[in-house]
């Protein structure tokens, strides 16, 4: 050999070699192939150290300096795994920290804190946002304040179109009570459902009357329904129920056609009749939901001829004003 040949040199010949030159069966064994490799380098790196030893001049300062990158590593050396240069920190500079003053907080101006105020007392004052505010116009409120009955009833509405009760009621129980039979019956469903005012069975149902005897047919068909539950401490009467029902259907009242309708299909404070029972399901029909289902539960009772001659009365209806009961003049 006429030049002296390293560790590495040695190592990437014989395992180039081997790699090229092994067996195909080795191929299919990973570990047999690591086994004879590690095998082969190690008797090649002996017979190597040897050749070096007898071929190798005596080394000079500058031999030595110029080899220093091959020196030759023993046996166990070439079966570790070289260790990864250490990555190149650059260090930063430290930046000195230097001490902080400490933070004032200036107190408000005088203009400034009186803005707060007047902000925070304007906030305090609005418990709604901006979609449940009311806008009631200057003259609508002038005319309710002086005790114009068709002005409260707007101002009520828009306040109850919000969900504004509370307010609502106070302005619709002005109406109520210079005997607006509108505002009584809104008053009476107030009670009902407990709408900003305390739930009250037996209050609903006075403002229900007082507004019933008027004429007004939500009122009627209200009363009616208190007849057939029997509520506010009062026994059922269907009796007295189908005469509220009927005032109420006179003038085209859905809910009450049906309710009516019922009370006829069952004979309920009225002689059973199933023409006069499809008839006023009939002209709920559409208006109603329940209209479609009574009919359905009906119409199995009911002859072809029948059910014809419903349809003809009802054809005839023509819906009746308004007529008091007492008269009492709003």
């Amino acid at each position: 050999m006429g030049n002296v040949v390293g560790y590495r040199d040695a190592e990437t010949v014989v395992v180039t070699m081997f790699w090229v030159a092994r067996p195909a069966w080795l191929k299919e064994y990973p570990p047999v192939n690591r086994v004879i490799q590690t095998s082969v380098i190690v008797l090649f790196s002996i017979l190597l150290t040897a050749c070096n030893e007898q071929v190798a001049p005596p080394p000079t300062a500058q031999t030595a300096a110029s080899n220093r990158t091959e020196t030759l590593y023993p046996v166990e050396a070439l079966l570790k795994p070289r260790p990864a240069a250490p990555p190149h920190i650059e260090e930063k500079p430290k930046v000195p920290v230097l001490p902080t003053a400490p933070v004032v907080v200036a107190p408000l101006a005088e203009a400034e804190s009186n803005h707060v105020a007047a902000v925070e007392e304007v906030d305090a004052s609005e418990h709604f946002p901006e979609s449940r505010q009311v806008h009631v116009p200057a003259d609508v409120l002038e005319r309710a304040q002086n005790g114009d009955r068709l002005a409260q009833l707007e101002v009520g509405k828009l306040y109850g179109e919000k969900w504004r009760f509370e307010e609502s009621n106070v302005w619709y129980l002005k109406a109520a009570e210079q005997g607006d039979a509108r505002a009584e019956h809104i008053m009476g469903v107030r009670y009902t459902f407990g709408q900003g005012v305390e739930k009250d069975a037996a209050e609903a149902g006075k403002w229900f009357l007082l507004a019933a005897e008027q004429g007004h047919a939500g009122a009627q068909y209200s009363v009616g329904l208190r007849w057939v539950r029997g509520e506010a401490g009062e026994p059922q009467d269907f009796a007295e129920a189908a005469k509220w029902f009927r005032l109420a259907a006179d003038q085209g009242h859905a809910n009450a056609q049906v309710s009516l309708g019922r009370r006829y299909a069952n004979g309920e404070g009225v002689d059973m009749d199933y023409i006069e029972a499809y008839k006023w399901m009939w002209l709920a029909k559409g208006r109603d939901p329940d209209a479609k289902k009574a009919m359905s539960e009906l119409t199995p009772k009911m002859t072809a001829e029948q059910i014809s001659q419903a349809k003809m009365l009802a054809k005839g209806f023509v819906p009746k004003p308004p007529t008091p009961i007492t008269g009492r003049a709003r």
